[in-house]
């Protein structure tokens, strides 16, 4: 890089130049592994499926907490949701998000 394009007043130009073209070549290529190492990690992670985590069954019951306490969607019947959260404080409610499966539609026909 020449002095001229660095784009400062000519003292702070020749600084900013000469440094520039005296850093060590290891510090610049440690520079280039940390951003490819940094954008490889960020591309693997926009792969990564976040509803992998979630339970392959869907239970048609929700228990909903009170006072910041949280619930959960993993109940069959609403019988069992109330037998779990009896003496707590918390509800049962229809999951919003509850999807029968296919064979759960054949065995109730």
């Amino acid at each position: 890089m020449r002095a001229a394009q660095c784009g400062r007043p000519h003292s702070q130009k020749i600084e900013a130049c000469h440094a520039i073209l005296t850093r060590p070549i290891g510090e610049t290529s440690m520079r280039l592994l940390t951003l490819s190492l940094f954008l490889a990690i960020a591309a693997l992670m926009t792969l990564a499926d976040p509803g992998s985590a979630q339970s392959p069954t869907s239970y048609p019951w929700c228990s909903r907490g009170t006072k910041g306490v949280p619930g959960n969607c993993y109940y069959a019947s609403k019988e069992q949701c109330q037998r779990t959260i009896s003496g707590n404080g918390a509800y049962c409610i229809r999951n919003p998000w509850f999807q029968e499966s296919a064979r759960g539609r054949a065995r109730t026909r």
